[in-house]
């Protein structure tokens, strides 16, 4: 399997592809590992790449999804309708499991979501953050315990996004070239 990995402040994120040059996941880890590995990147790859480093360094938000460049071959009707439906929350708002729900015609059916965007391996692509409960930020990644380090990395994520609509020097110039950015675009 093809893969790219670069670190990021809460750790690491690896993109993987197939030989065709579909993404077949996107991993995040809490570990934070300065080498960047990689194989040959396919050009569209690298332009994902790009999008997900500005997103994580500035908050910037993604665009929309590339759906064509995801393997969706191991996806249920059901998954692909729940992922639409999330890739309609806008950049730095949430949502919960139950509005999910009631977007699909299926009111009864917040667990189902739940369970879909367990098995979303495309995260922030796939804007799963995004969903919450509505009593509690929900699960995330498969994890439900809120001090877990991937439940933790949810809150960052909402956070980022929040930040970059509401930045707290909002009188200053944005400034697009940063060293660490830099330094990652030029290695792909």
């Amino acid at each position: 399997m093809n893969h790219f990995q670069f670190p990021v402040s809460f750790g690491t994120v690896f993109i993987f592809w197939d030989g065709n040059g579909l993404v077949s996941q996107i991993k995040l880890s809490a570990e934070r590992l300065m080498q960047s590995q990689h194989d040959e990147v396919p050009v569209a790859v690298v332009q994902l790449i790009n999008s997900l480093t500005r997103f994580f360094f500035y908050g910037e938000p993604l665009g929309p999804i590339p759906w064509e460049l995801l393997d969706q071959t191991r996806w249920t009707a059901f998954q692909r309708s729940v992922y639409s439906v999330i890739s309609q929350i806008p950049h730095g708002e949430t949502r919960t499991y139950g509005w999910v729900a009631q977007q699909l015609g299926k009111n009864s059916a917040s667990r189902a979501v739940g369970q879909a965007l367990k098995k979303n391996l495309f995260p922030v692509l796939i804007p799963c953050h995004r969903v919450i409960g509505v009593c509690s930020q929900g699960g995330f990644l498969g994890e439900q315990d809120p001090k877990h380090p991937v439940c933790m990395l949810k809150n960052k994520l909402i956070s980022l996004e929040e930040e970059y609509l509401n930045p707290v020097f909002s009188f200053l110039p944005q400034v697009l070239v940063h060293s660490e950015l830099e330094y990652f675009s030029s290695m792909i």
